[in-house]
C-alpha cells in the first residue's frame, strides 16, 4: 500500500510540475513594440517601396459604448503610450497594390500560424445578392496570422482599377504573384526577428 501511494503520489508531482512548465507567460507589451519596430528599419522587400517612412505617428481609437467590455480606447490600459496596434505601409513598384501591414497586441494569442484568408473583389464573393453584384469594389485580400502574443493582419489593396478586373479572373488557388512575392518576404523577416530576440 505504501508503494502505491508514494507512487501515486510520484505522478501527480509529475503531472503537476509538467503543468507548470507548459504554461507560458504572456509576451510582454515592449516585445511586441520592439518586434514591430525593428521590422519597421529592416524589412526592404523586393519589388515593393516603404512609403510610410521613418517618422511613425500612434493613432489609437476610441471604441463607441458597448456591453462587450469596459475598454474605452484600443490601448492598453487606454493608456495611447501603449497603442494596441501599429502599423506600415508598401506600395507594389508597378504601383498595382498597396499593402496595409498591422501588428495587432493579442498576449492571449500563443500559436503561430495563419488564422485565415480571405478575398474579395469585383468578380469575386458570392455572398452578395444578384442584383448588387455589380457593386464596383476593389480587390482586397486579407491574410490573417497569429504570433506568440501578437496578431498580423496583411491587407493587400488593389489600387489599380484596370488591373483589379485582371487579378479578379485569376486563379485563388495558387493567388497573384504579387502577393506570394510580399508574404514570402514578409515571413522570412518576420521569423529571423522573432528568433533572434535578445
Amino acid at each position: 500500500m505504501k508503494t502505491f501511494i508514494k507512487l501515486t503520489a510520484l505522478v501527480f508531482i509529475t503531472l503537476l510540475l509538467n503543468g507548470c512548465a507548459e504554461k507560458s507567460e504572456e509576451l510582454p507589451y515592449e516585445i511586441f513594440r520592439s518586434d514591430f519596430f525593428e521590422f519597421t528599419s529592416s524589412f526592404e522587400p523586393e519589388g515593393f517601396l516603404d512609403i510610410s517612412g521613418d517618422g511613425y505617428t500612434s493613432v489609437t481609437a476610441s471604441f463607441p459604448e458597448n456591453k462587450l467590455n469596459d475598454k474605452k480606447a484600443d490601448a492598453v490600459n487606454d493608456d495611447i503610450n501603449y497603442p494596441y496596434r501599429y502599423e506600415t505601409y508598401y506600395m507594389s513598384e508597378d504601383n498595382t497594390t498597396l499593402v496595409k501591414v498591422n501588428f495587432i497586441y493579442f498576449p492571449q494569442s500563443k500559436e503561430s500560424g495563419f488564422i485565415t484568408l480571405y478575398t474579395m473583389g469585383q468578380k469575386l464573393n458570392t455572398n452578395f445578392k444578384e442584383e448588387y453584384k455589380d457593386i464596383k469594389r476593389p480587390e482586397i485580400t486579407e491574410y490573417l496570422i497569429s504570433f506568440d502574443g501578437y496578431i498580423v493582419l496583411l491587407h493587400f489593396i488593389g489600387v489599380d482599377s484596370e488591373n483589379n478586373i485582371k487579378i479578379s479572373n485569376e486563379d485563388y488557388s495558387a493567388g497573384p504573384s504579387i502577393r506570394i512575392s510580399f508574404y514570402t518576404q514578409f515571413e522570412d523577416e518576420l521569423l529571423k526577428i522573432i528568433e533572434n530576440r535578445s
